[in-house]
């Protein structure tokens, strides 16, 4: 077998160190810093996944484990690839960070829901996605950041104490992850909002938000009145607008609600929504990622209310 000396292994170490340092100054991220990931704090996976010209959904095999009821975690990537356990790695994360880890076997967990606690929390991570298993799964419903891994297993993998692949691309639940990217979960499953698509993505945020919620206002409107959608004018507009960009429609809200605005002088960003669809502000997720108080975690990672996933 090879064998490596110490002074190779701690040159290997120190070059992870730097490259981890450097991937930190180029991603820095705080959480009070970046306005993207505290935007979508407010949001739901399910609105960005709309977005699919612009974003990337994991398979739904990335499941979320002990989850909290209304919880979202949003950050950015912080990746490692490899089927084992890394300790540098676990170190290396900061804050406002989810540890994305790819490159991972079908049988061995590369992840603990105790690390939440002894890695991830203390230095300010927001969560855990994947391509792997994890043990111990019955501590998940105590893990002190949202995990979403592929399956569960009573076998750790190897714990190593070096690696050098922090930062690389990764692929988890088929989607490619960069370093840095932004990665959100909740209970529907994880989206990925590739760096490169991200200005793009926020340029057009807000005027579809306003323009889908003005949708499900209409939509109330006519369910009251006993009227189809598909023969509401305004909203029958929207489903052609649908029908002929089947892959960005999302980006015809804001034109279709400039259009239609002034023939609904009645619907404005107060009127009374429907919960069958999104309506506006009020159906968005709180600073905290919550939907409530009732969803907080405590200070030791325990949820007071649970979604019934596994």
């Amino acid at each position: 077998p090879h064998i490596v000396s110490h002074d190779h292994a701690d040159s290997i170490a120190f070059r992870t160190i730097v490259l981890s340092v450097c991937f930190k100054r180029t991603n820095m991220t705080s959480t009070s810093s970046d306005v993207h990931v505290e935007r979508l704090r407010r949001m739901r996976v399910w609105q960005v996944a709309y977005m699919r010209d612009v974003t990337r959904v994991m398979h739904h095999t990335i499941v979320p484990r002990g989850l909290g009821c209304g919880q979202v975690m949003v950050g950015r990537a912080y990746t490692v690839s490899g089927p084992d356990i890394y300790l540098n790695a676990l170190e290396g994360i900061g804050p406002g960070e989810v540890y994305v880890q790819g490159g991972c076997d079908d049988k061995a967990a590369v992840f603990s829901p105790g690390w939440t606690h002894a890695y991830l929390k203390p230095r300010g991570a927001v969560g855990v996605v994947v391509d792997g298993g994890v043990y111990k799964s019955y501590e998940c419903e105590s893990s002190a950041v949202p995990m979403f891994t592929k399956f569960v297993s009573p076998s750790p993998a190897i714990n190593r104490k070096v690696t050098e692949t922090i930062g690389s691309t990764v692929v988890v639940g088929g989607v490619s992850v960069k370093h840095g990217d932004i990665v959100m979960g909740d209970a529907d499953g994880v989206v990925v909002i590739p760096k490169e698509c991200e200005e793009d993505l926020f340029a057009h945020l807000e005027g579809f938000l306003l323009g889908n919620g003005m949708f499900g206002k209409i939509a109330s409107q006519a369910l009251e009145n006993d009227v189809a959608l598909t023969q509401e004018p305004a909203l029958a507009a929207m489903f052609e607008r649908k029908y002929s960009h089947p892959e960005s429609y999302w980006r015809q809200y804001e034109p279709w609600w400039q259009e239609w605005k002034d023939k609904y002088p009645n619907i404005t960003e107060t009127s009374q929504g429907t919960v069958a669809f999104y309506s506006g502000p009020s159906d968005d997720a709180g600073p905290s990622g919550s939907s409530g108080p009732s969803d907080e975690r405590g200070d030791d990672g325990a949820k007071r209310r649970r979604c019934d996933n596994k």
